[in-house]
């Protein structure tokens, strides 16, 4: 790990207003709100020098301060479908630069239960070896040389060329998807360039069995089934 000499905000942006699963951030998981699957680790973090919660949600906002963190009461108009998540974060940042000037800026969305302190971690010490941004990432098991679109009834591969190139899917190179446990870029790059990308963006790869991502009430269901699972073995 690099010698740490930056302050490190880490920022979960839990929104009260979800389409999919209404209210998921605080939906019962096996005991206990999603939420705080995600509090928990990032409070193991030997990286994060504060954590803050930004929702315009009272009931969300009540079980991030059962926590030792802090809350950022997010306004409505940055609580929309249709708002930019840059927009989010950049407004959770400049409350904190009320006190605290900040260096690098880390994303922890709460649909995230099996993301872990080291995932954090180990994204946060890219960046502070020099990258601009690092996230975590999963291998793909479904490559699009393998796909097909299908108008109405009628079936055509998506990378014709690509499925005759690779007659075995196990040929085709390596791909990776964004799993949405952790996003780190530098300050300056989400504040001035409005994203969480920049030009050096390194990843870190997490297993599969660990890249979920909840959305739906099914997602959660059998989220719930892996955890119990876990614990009777």
């Amino acid at each position: 790990m690099a010698k740490k000499k930056a302050f490190v905000l880490g920022i979960i942006p839990a929104r009260g207003r979800s389409k999919r699963l209404p209210r998921k951030a605080i939906a019962m998981l096996a005991g206990k709100p999603l939420l705080s699957y995600t509090i928990e680790e990032a409070l193991k973090s030997e990286m994060l020098d504060k954590i803050v919660v930004t929702t315009e949600d009272a009931e969300i906002a009540a079980v991030a301060k059962k926590y030792p963190i802090a809350v950022i009461d997010r306004p409505m108009n940055l609580a929309q479908d249709e708002t930019p998540m840059f927009k989010v974060i950049q407004h959770a940042v400049k409350s904190v630069e009320i006190e605290n000037p900040v260096d690098i800026v880390v994303v922890l969305q709460p649909t995230s239960p099996f993301r872990t302190a080291k995932d954090i971690d180990d994204c946060v010490d890219k960046v502070l070896k020099g990258a601009d941004s690092a996230e975590t990432f999963c291998e793909v098991k479904h490559y699009p040389h393998g796909m097909f679109s299908i108008d109405g009834d009628k079936a055509k591969p998506f990378d014709e060329a690509g499925l005759k190139k690779y007659h075995r899917i196990q040929d085709a190179p390596k791909l990776f998807r964004e799993n949405g446990a952790v996003y780190v870029m530098k300050r300056d790059i989400l504040m001035s360039e409005n994203t969480f990308y920049g030009k050096d963006h390194r990843a870190i790869v997490m297993p599969e069995e660990r890249s979920v991502d909840i959305d739906t009430f099914l997602d959660l269901k059998l989220t719930e089934v892996i955890i119990n699972e876990n614990k009777n073995r």
